[in-house]
């Protein structure tokens, strides 16, 4: 099973077993999942800086969330002196900052910027 498949059910779980079985209030649920998705976030997310060289930086950032029946990460990649912007949206971690990182210097590579 992959890890973003394990964790939501992981996340499903907690959550119903937190919540009332015999009279679910969906308000309860959504705090209940915020406040897990939050705490994953808090220990897990990424985010980082570096150098491309010219004295331009590169961040990058990932969060979690359950879309769907599926945990996925979200990264964002941006270039501070072009302000270029790349998501990208994958079921592992890693993929998410790999493909958002590759995109982003194949968009700079081709203006040149590189």
């Amino acid at each position: 099973m992959q890890t973003g498949k394990k964790i939501a059910v992981v996340l499903a779980v907690l959550l119903f077993t937190s919540t009332h079985i015999s009279a679910i209030d969906f308000n309860s649920l959504k705090e209940n999942y915020q406040r897990g998705e939050n705490l994953f976030n808090e220990l897990l997310a990424a985010r980082g800086r570096f150098s491309r060289g010219n004295g331009c930086d590169i961040t990058y950032e990932t969060k979690g969330a359950l879309m769907g029946l599926e945990f996925k990460f979200t990264c964002v990649c941006t270039d501070e002196c072009t302000g270029l912007r790349e998501v990208q949206i994958k079921l592992a971690q890693d993929n998410s900052v790999e493909y958002c990182l590759r995109n982003l210097f194949n968009r700079l590579a081709s203006r040149g910027e590189l």
